[in-house]
């Protein structure tokens, strides 16, 4: 499904310098440590037992995918527990979550120090990414924080801020049936310092041309939620609201082949 902010009559200076909407927001001058100099002192943004909320004075909403819009850590700690397997680690699921947000490839150089191995980050990159790909009918939104999507959709300016390549995010987002909701979209491919580096969520902000200090976030990993605060964005933790999934393997998984 693909969707268009809509109301006309309600345009907005941030539609005119925003990106198309899905269309990626380019890294460039305003990347890096010139952000992170102009990002006012970090806030916390409100938990509700019931439905996520914004909080007042919010004028652009972040999201994380994997994890926060898309249920699939599951297949992700699958596909990296299957290629560990390989190497003889046994990769425990805490360590999984503490590294979630994190560049696919930037995981395995820890890997490989935390238990000793050599594996080669581009090589077993590539191979996690198909064995995720071949799983990526499976993927189901995650309800609460999508309905929050398109509740503010043609409202609030929206972006993507992710750990993930732009690819398959761009293939997530199709299969959870969000593609077109987002005016910018920052992948790992676009910053140097990735999560929880603030300039993920900095761009995203530039890209919508919203001041960080009026963004809120909504992420589940531990990286994200610091990089927000960072960013001296509303940092808004997802957990609370999502089922607690197991992340144990349930059968083997086949590679897509490229």
């Amino acid at each position: 499904m693909t969707r268009q902010p809509h109301g006309e009559r309600r345009q907005r200076k941030w539609r005119e310098a925003s990106p198309r909407p899905g269309q990626a927001f380019e890294a460039g001058p305003h990347s890096g440590e010139a952000l992170r100099q102009r990002s006012p002192a970090p806030r916390l943004g409100p938990l509700s037992s019931g439905a996520l909320t914004i909080s007042p004075g919010v004028r652009g909403l972040i999201f994380d995918v994997d994890g926060t819009l898309a249920d699939t850590m599951p297949i992700h700690y699958q596909a990296w527990r299957q290629i560990l397997a390989e190497a003889g680690i046994d990769y425990p699921l805490d360590m999984f979550y503490e590294l979630a947000g994190m560049p696919t490839r930037a995981i395995v150089p820890v890997v490989n120090r935390r238990f000793g191995v050599g594996l080669d980050p581009d090589v077993t990159a590539r191979r996690k990414e198909r064995l995720f790909a071949g799983r990526l009918r499976e993927v189901a939104p995650i309800e609460p924080v999508v309905a929050l999507v398109r509740r503010h959709a043609g409202l609030l300016p929206m972006g993507i801020g992710t750990g993930g390549g732009r690819t398959l995010i761009s293939r997530i987002l199709d299969v959870v049936g969000l593609t077109g909701y987002f005016e910018v979209i920052v992948t790992a491919e676009d910053v140097a310092s990735p999560k929880p580096a603030p300039d993920t969520w900095l761009l995203c902000a530039a890209g919508m041309g919203v001041p960080p200090e009026l963004c809120q976030v909504f992420e589940d990993g531990e990286l994200g939620l610091v990089a927000a605060r960072r960013a001296g964005m509303i940092a808004t933790d997802v957990r609370p609201f999502l089922r607690v999934p197991s992340g144990q393997p349930q059968g083997g998984m086949r590679e897509e082949m490229p």
